[in-house]
């Protein structure tokens, strides 16, 4: 019998925002926009054909239809995490499944994950690509490493790995007929941004002035790799962290037009359900990851204590 059920999206923004009694909350928690849940509870009140919030005011509340079907949503979510979580803690632990974006997956997590294998022997492991963050609920991803933190989903641990600066990037072909020589240079040429993030420029230029400033529009991407590759061949200047283009900066390829930083923005956090968190293969990559980052920090700062040697 094929049930006639509601999409399960729109469940999910239901019951967090009849959680929160607020659009902004439950998209913070769910990692979308206030739009989006906006959107989500159409869909719901048009499959039902009745109201579930009443909105007056920029606040909303339950309605008696939305009161009633709150507590009956939360009992089957809860019965399905329950449920997943059970079954996926009897899968083979030999592999596990990482999700991270593509640009830190290439550049930072895959020429480590040798050293993953030889210091967790017994665990391998299955890396998928994504600048989304995917649904930990339902077991097929592991762990994820993701640039925005999820620390406001119960069900979810979330933990900053690194916090580095971000600094603007470009072609030298780029800025070769021009001269910079401060932030309001960068304002003649097209601004890459992250679709996921397309206020990043203005949040530099202010800490660059001291006040709001308008910045000219550029192509948006979904993904840090797209923007490092556009950067590269002259589309415009991004704001990318330097261990992002670390190789490209030696060789090259880019170049840090001035030297403006935007102080601990760019930020990666690992991510993974809390029922799974004393897992063994999750806590040994948790375990692992980290002592990565100590290491790496451990190595710059012997780099900065080594003098430049002078003839």
């Amino acid at each position: 019998m094929r049930r006639n059920l509601p999409p399960l999206n729109a469940i999910k923004a239901f019951e967090a925002a009849a959680r929160h009694l607020s659009f902004k909350d439950a998209a913070a928690e769910l990692l979308v926009t206030p739009q989006a849940i906006s959107q989500q509870i159409r869909v719901l009140e048009d499959w039902l054909q009745l109201q579930v919030f009443a909105r007056q005011n920029r606040t909303i509340r339950l309605t008696p239809a939305g009161a009633s079907f709150l507590p009956v949503v939360s009992r089957a979510l809860d019965d399905l995490q329950t449920s997943a979580a059970g079954l996926v803690a009897h899968r083979e632990p030999e592999i596990l499944t990482i999700s991270s974006p593509p640009t830190f997956a290439i550049r930072w997590l895959i020429p480590r994950m040798e050293r993953f294998r030889a210091a967790l022997t017994g665990l391998d492991y299955r890396l998928t690509t994504t600048a989304e963050l995917p649904d930990l609920a339902a077991g097929a991803i592991d762990v994820a490493i993701h640039w925005k933190d999820a620390g406001n989903d119960r069900n979810l641990r979330s933990e900053l790995i690194e916090r580095s600066d971000l600094v603007p990037v470009c072609s030298p072909r780029l800025i070769a007929e021009g001269e910079i020589v401060g932030p309001a240079d960068l304002l003649k040429f097209p601004l890459i941004r992250h679709v996921g993030d397309p206020g990043l420029w203005s949040t530099w230029f202010e800490a660059a002035f001291g006040h709001p400033v308008e910045t000219p529009n550029g192509p948006q991407f979904g993904s840090d790799q797209f923007i490092v590759e556009a950067a590269a061949i002259g589309q415009g200047i991004c704001l990318l962290t330097r261990e992002q283009v670390a190789g490209d900066l030696e060789t090259g390829r880019l170049v840090i037009p001035i030297e403006k930083t935007l102080a601990q923005a760019g930020r990666y956090y690992l991510i993974y359900p809390k029922a799974r968190e004393h897992e063994e293969s999750i806590a040994a990559f948790r375990d692992w990851i980290f002592s990565e980052v100590a290491q790496d920090r451990r190595d710059e700062t012997l780099r900065d204590q080594v003098a430049p040697i002078s003839d």
